[in-house]
């Protein structure tokens, strides 16, 4: 969920890393699993179905 509203807010994961204090490829390998889960694609497909959600 932490990764999730920072993806929301348009940090990178070098940032998301920087701040949940885990490496880079741990939030990457994160990612790609809420978007396998979800059925979308890339960060821009989680900031679409992020954005739906919230907004209907």
């Amino acid at each position: 969920m932490r990764v999730l509203g920072l993806v929301e807010k348009g940090y990178t994961s070098s940032e998301i890393s920087d701040k949940l204090g885990n490496s880079k490829r741990t939030i990457q390998t994160h990612k790609q699993n809420i978007c396998h889960k979800l059925g979308v694609k890339g960060r821009l497909g989680l900031q679409k179905w992020l954005w739906e959600v919230k907004n209907g």
